[in-house]
């Protein structure tokens, strides 16, 4: 499954590096994560980060990493999260941070069942796949 990340025009492009990081440092993401940057603009140094796109992971496993980098981060973040045909959903640091596991699962569940483009839950098996970097 291709799946674009998209962060708000507030959000400094440092944001976006680190949670690319984060996504690289599992093994079963790595390979398939890719930032895209920008071209600089007129007074600006560099290119600066504009978007993630993750291609391959399922959703779980898609919506597992990107929702746990979220909890750990200290500010108000959102992002969304899209697949080609347009469907997505947005996940946001404020409503992840205070979950319970249990709530933080059912979370992931219903944010990866939509992503899937699912109308129910698939079979999950007992643990949610999770980057192999979070264990």
């Amino acid at each position: 499954m291709d799946v674009l990340i998209e962060f708000g025009d507030a959000v400094p492009d440092s944001v976006v590096r680190s949670m690319y990081s984060w996504l690289v440092a599992d093994e079963e993401i790595a390979g398939r994560v890719s930032i895209t940057e920008r071209s600089p603009a007129p007074g600006e140094l560099c290119a600066l980060a504009e978007f993630l796109q993750l291609s391959g992971p399922s959703a779980p496993v898609a919506v597992w990493a990107v929702a746990a980098w979220l909890r750990n981060q200290r500010s108000d973040i959102t992002v969304k999260m899209r697949r080609p045909d347009k469907a997505s959903v947005e996940i946001s640091a404020k409503r992840v941070q205070g979950l319970s596991n249990a709530e933080f699962r059912s979370l992931v569940d219903s944010a990866a069942t939509t992503l899937a483009g699912l109308d129910a839950p698939p079979d999950a098996p007992e643990e949610i796949p999770s980057p192999k970097h979070l264990k």
